[in-house]
């Protein structure tokens, strides 16, 4: 049986108050949105051709990544921002490349961004969700959250429901469903690189510094 990433945090309601998660000095309502995943089992697993989209077709502003080669060690964490109107520090690659190393910023996770080029390529706060597929292109994992219009088909055995939020990220708990992150990480709001310890209310000193304060919000919100 072939061993795949999991999804273990999506940032789609990107804080108003709170929301540079990519640490660049000021909050991107689209370009600080992420997919963390990681490497639940005890071999490695080579990323490349692994891919993460919305719902959206291509032709219609789609959220997607593809993976370049990186191989990913038990127990390693990959982060992968929007990345729209975003500067980076540190070791951070792209669909083209992995990054040198990993990131110190983000608790040694490996960093990506997607290099978006729009504010109208993001998530959907209302209703939306995060496709993984494998290389071949087989579904692997789908977090869905909100209502839509439409519903493209996606295997239910690969469907995972995630409670709608506002700013903040839903992370994976100990009981294998979504959750919204302050039920399980205290007063944080998102955690990226950093999987969330499964004591409810425990403080995460990776809560974020409010840098901006200007209130906004993404196009579809």
């Amino acid at each position: 049986m072939p061993l795949h990433p999991i999804i273990t945090e999506v940032l789609y309601a990107v804080p108003t108050y709170e929301g540079d998660a990519n640490r660049d000095g000021r909050r991107q309502a689209v370009g600080d949105e992420f997919v963390e995943l990681m490497n639940p089992h005890d071999r490695p697993i080579q990323l490349a051709g692994y891919t993460l989209t919305d719902r959206n077709p291509p032709d219609r502003g789609q959220v997607r990544f593809r993976f370049p080669s990186l191989e990913l060690a038990p127990g390693e964490v990959v982060v992968v921002f929007n990345g729209f109107a975003c500067t980076w520090r540190g070791p951070v690659g792209d669909d083209r490349r992995a990054p040198p190393g990993r990131h110190d910023l983000f608790h040694d996770a490996w960093v990506f961004t997607m290099r978006s080029p729009s504010e109208l390529t993001g998530f959907s706060n209302s209703g939306d969700w995060v496709l993984l597929r494998d290389p071949s292109g087989n579904p692997v994992s789908c977090i869905r959250w909100g209502r839509m219009a439409e519903i493209p088909p996606v295997p239910e055995t690969m469907l995972h429901e995630a409670p709608p939020v506002f700013s903040q990220s839903v992370v994976l708990g100990p009981d294998g469903e979504y959750h919204a992150h302050t039920e399980l990480q205290g007063p944080a709001r998102y955690s990226p690189g950093r999987v969330p310890r499964p004591t409810p209310g425990t403080p995460d000193d990776d809560a974020p510094d409010a840098h901006e304060k200007a209130p906004g919000r993404k196009p579809g919100a």
